[in-house]
């Protein structure tokens, strides 16, 4: 049976975890190093499956957020990693699926105001 951090070891895991996002937020990267540039890729991202994990953990130290990424890795378990990166890519899917639904009801909102104001001038 594996052992269970301490108060200590989870302290200094999340304190990694935090710096780890923290930098990939900084640079506006997702997960791992990997920046989706559409809805369709975004909506698409699975940190458990290839090319995600197989894409970017090969070239982990090339990108800017290697040393963090390597320094979260060490100090937390790899389920941890697992769990914490899995909940931040979903939180991040979740808040673009509500920025694209807010997105197409406004665009819906603007053609149903031009289209009336079309009927009203006719």
């Amino acid at each position: 049976m594996p052992r269970v951090p301490s108060k200590q070891e989870r302290e200094s895991c999340w304190r990694a975890r935090d710096a780890y996002f923290q930098c990939l937020d900084e640079h506006g990267l997702w997960v791992h190093g990997y920046k989706p540039n559409t809805y369709e890729e975004i909506v698409e991202l699975d940190p458990t499956k290839p090319p995600i994990q197989k894409k970017t953990r090969q070239n982990s130290d090339l990108f800017v957020c290697g040393q963090m990424l390597q320094y979260f890795d060490k100090e937390c378990l790899p389920s941890w990693v697992w769990h914490f990166s899995t909940t931040r890519l979903k939180e991040m899917q979740k808040q673009a699926q509500i920025n694209k639904i807010q997105e197409d009801e406004r665009k819906r909102e603007e053609d149903s105001d031009a289209f009336w104001q079309r009927v009203k001038k006719s």
